[in-house]
This record gives structure tokens, sequence and C-alpha cells, in this order.
């Protein structure tokens, strides 16, 4: 099974194989988080566990973009700081 063609090799960096492992870390942590949360905050029955599930689940997409969108922001000003500073780029 070929991953990478021979012409796109040049293209992935190392900063793109780190940021692939800081953004998922803080991504499984955030719904961990809200998920354990509302599950000890739910009500009794299987209509409060519905419940529970749904907000759970409608809160950790959110987390994920809010998380998305700050990680995006602080791991770009990083790439400009490392690569434009020491003419690597």
């Amino acid at each position: 099974m070929v991953y990478l063609r021979a012409d796109e090799r040049g293209h992935i960096g190392m900063f793109d194989l780190i940021t692939g492992l800081i953004k998922p870390t803080f991504f499984g942590a955030a719904i961990a988080i809200v998920s354990c949360h509302c599950g000890l905050t739910s009500q009794a029955g299987a209509e409060g566990v519905g419940r529970s599930a749904t907000r759970a689940f409608v809160q950790s997409f959110v987390a994920i973009l809010v998380i998305d969108f700050f990680l995006a922001m602080l791991l770009n000003q990083i790439y400009g700081m490392i690569y434009t500073e020491r003419g690597l780029l």
C-alpha cells in the first residue's frame, strides 16, 4: 500500500506530523471531560441518560470546533516563529 507518491514527500514536514499528534490529544481530552461531566450529572431513567448523551455529543462537537480554531491559530503562530526567523521556509 502506497501512502505517499514520490512528488508529495517534500510537502509533509515534521511540523505537520507533530501538529497531527497534538490536536487529537486535545480533542480526546475534551471529549472525555465533557462526556464524563454529562454522564455524572445525568438524570435517572432512560430519558435522562438519552438527554445526557445528546448533550455530551453536542457539547463535545462544539468544544472540538473551538479547540481546533484556537490550536490552529497557536500552531500557525509557532510555525511562523520557527520557520520564518531561521529562513527554513
